[in-house]
């Protein structure tokens, strides 16, 4: 989460800011943006199965994302499916060579 005591942004420019070339900002001390940051944060956060989202509550305007915890990996359990793995193309060579 980002939080920042700034200005609120307007409630219908909120799913707006998302938009890719979309900037809330009109200050002309804002430069060189064109407005793809957010589009391009919560895109990617989408295709991760999470989410980016925004809000203001207390005077606060808040930037959440949320991503799914990654699964638990074994290393035992990975080892030895890359051995039967390697396994099974050194018996696919062979087949190969005997035809």
């Amino acid at each position: 989460m980002v939080a920042d005591s700034g200005p609120p942004i307007p409630p219908e420019l909120r799913e707006l800011m998302f938009q890719p070339f979309h900037s809330v900002s009109k200050s002309a001390s804002v430069t060189g943006s064109i407005g793809l940051g957010l589009s391009v944060s919560r895109r990617l956060a989408t295709l991760m199965g999470g989410e980016l989202s925004y809000s203001h509550e207390d005077g606060w305007s808040r930037f959440n994302l949320v991503l799914p915890s990654a699964p638990r990996v074994d290393p035992a359990r990975v080892a030895i499916q890359r051995r039967v793995a390697a396994m099974g193309t050194r018996r696919d060579a062979r087949d190969t060579d005997a035809a």
